[in-house]
């Protein structure tokens, strides 16, 4: 079981979307709140966002092939302290799949806002609109 953050989390669900589809599987999540579960199937991270969770909400990542979980992991929304495990045990075992040390640069949030602003403007100078209007 990892202690993560939701964001955290929902770096890793990316992975294992990827994951799933790779696998020709199904991912699906297990919310444990009290002493119900919920399960809900993810086929995009938009799915998990509408899930609600909480501190202390225990989910369960399973990826089903042909109704066999082919992957299984225990995760706890929590204050992250366990990101450096889940780097060592998950990401290096998926290395297609998961982008290492990605929150770690999101913790500096001025540091991330200036790549977000160079990225967009040298998106949309890409654009081939943007070069038309300019010329105009």
């Amino acid at each position: 079981m990892y202690n993560v953050t939701r964001d955290m989390l929902i770096e890793i669900l990316e992975g294992y979307i990827k994951l799933a589809k790779k696998l020709d599987g199904e991912l699906v999540v297990l919310n444990k709140v009290d002493d119900e579960a919920d399960e809900f199937l993810i086929e995009n991270i938009k799915d998990f966002n509408l899930i609600k969770t909480k501190k202390n909400d225990l989910l369960e990542i399973t990826i089903y092939v042909d109704d066999e979980d082919e992957v299984y992991e225990e995760f706890v929304i929590g204050d992250g302290s366990d990101y450096s495990k889940v780097q060592k045990n998950i990401y290096e075992k998926f290395p297609k799949y998961f982008k290492v040390g990605s929150l770690g640069n999101k913790s500096d949030s001025k540091k991330s806002g200036k790549i977000k602003e160079n990225q967009v403007n040298k998106d949309s100078q890409n654009n081939y609109f943007q070069k038309f209007m300019k010329k105009k």
